[in-house]
């Protein structure tokens, strides 16, 4: 899956109330006053990516970068609008610089392992969540994307490592119950997948997903008695 994290700087700290239209129209305002501001075209940057205008948001980055060469937070979300584009070459060139520029951030290695992750290069994209952990060991996004990583290759034993860890981060992670009472029930182990779904359904009592699994789980259980 597709997993982006876009920042945020503050652009100015006055700005008549009719330019606040919205966040686009107050980028391209300031712009107009400070066009050499690689952060405001960062920031545009995402605010295109936002709005689904990627091919404008990819010139907004590349003149972020061309602007500060050293900006790792544009060479990562260039390189995710990339790979929106299923551009996954250049996705991977712009990972790589950021990973060059900042080799101590976990979110290099992390974009990099979800671009492995979704191009099918799964092995390597396992060795990539674990280096961002090292530097990050209290993100529960990475072990969740981690444990789609081993669920991929089949090592089920780390998958539900992965997922485990990933809700004692964060209780709240209602994709974590979803998948890991998914793992349980493929496993055959029905009662510990319906008190995973029921924890998360507890949580988001709106999920679709949870619903329809705990459904399903019923109706195979009425058959079999």
């Amino acid at each position: 899956m597709l997993t982006g994290i876009l920042f945020i700087y503050s652009g100015a700290t006055i700005i008549q109330n009719k330019y606040w239209k919205n966040e686009v129209t107050l980028y391209a305002r300031i712009l107009k006053f400070n066009p050499k501001s690689s952060r405001i075209h960062y920031n545009l940057g995402v605010m295109y990516t936002k709005d689904n205008n990627t091919n404008v948001a990819i010139s907004e980055f590349s003149e972020a970068i061309k602007l500060n060469p050293n900006y790792t937070d544009a060479y990562l979300n260039l390189g995710y609008a990339y790979q929106i584009k299923n551009r996954t070459n250049d996705a991977e060139e712009m990972f790589n610089r950021a990973l060059k520029i900042s080799p101590n951030s976990y979110l290099p290695y992390y974009y990099l392992a979800n671009l492995y992750n979704d191009t099918g290069r799964v092995s390597e994209s396992i060795e990539l969540y674990k280096k961002a952990l090292s530097l990050r060991s209290n993100n529960p996004d990475i072990y969740f994307d981690l444990g789609r990583a081993y669920d991929r290759i089949g090592n089920t034993e780390e998958t539900i490592n992965s997922y485990q860890k990933t809700i004692e981060l964060n209780p709240a992670y209602a994709a974590a119950y979803t998948d890991l009472g998914a793992i349980f029930a493929q496993n055959g182990e029905f009662d510990k997948a319906k008190m995973i779904w029921s924890k998360g359904l507890k949580i988001e009592p709106a999920n679709s997903d949870i619903k329809l699994n705990l459904e399903k789980l019923e109706q195979l259980q009425r058959k079999k008695e």
